[in-house]
């Protein structure tokens, strides 16, 4: 079973500036592959299990199945499931709400493209998201498979 994330997170932060009695709240939009927050996120196992599909040249998901001008960034995470692995990425921000955006593919010749991802905060389950392919080769950009607000401004563990 192939997964192609983009595991782009949006989250939302509450900046309290000394001299100012509101908070002011920012949202940040990191991708996965980011330059800017190179150890954001944690991708385990982190050895051999994930690529850079845009420069993948064994993915089953590869330009020319999805186009870099519509992913965030041109980039997106690759991954290949198979019964009994474990995949997991997680990422530990500061912030009160958090959202996920992936690429959802469907047919794809050579690939099952199922995808079933579970998140949790703080190791609390919080809900999963399924996409069960249909028959058209139509790529799905920037979707939205989670999202949680209202949470205390305070440190948190988003696992996926």
């Amino acid at each position: 079973m192939v997964q192609v994330a983009r595991f782009g997170l949006l989250f939302l932060t509450s900046l309290t500036p000394a001299l100012v009695a509101s908070a002011l709240q920012v949202n940040h939009t990191i991708d996965d592959q980011s330059t800017l927050y190179p150890n954001f996120f944690t991708h385990i196992p982190s050895e051999g299990s994930w690529s850079a599909g845009q420069t993948c040249t064994t993915c089953s998901i590869h330009p020319g199945i999805i186009d870099p001008t519509q992913a965030y960034d041109g980039t997106w995470t690759y991954t290949a499931y198979n019964p009994g692995d474990t995949k997991l990425i997680q990422a530990t921000f500061n912030g009160t709400a958090v959202y996920v955006y992936n690429i959802l593919a469907n047919r794809v010749p050579d690939a099952a493209t199922f995808m079933n991802l579970s998140f949790s905060i703080d190791g609390v389950y919080r809900g999963q998201f399924i996409h069960v392919p249909d028959s058209s080769t139509t790529v799905l950009y920037n979707v939205s498979v989670f999202a949680a607000d209202s949470l205390e401004n305070s440190l948190h563990t988003l696992s996926i």
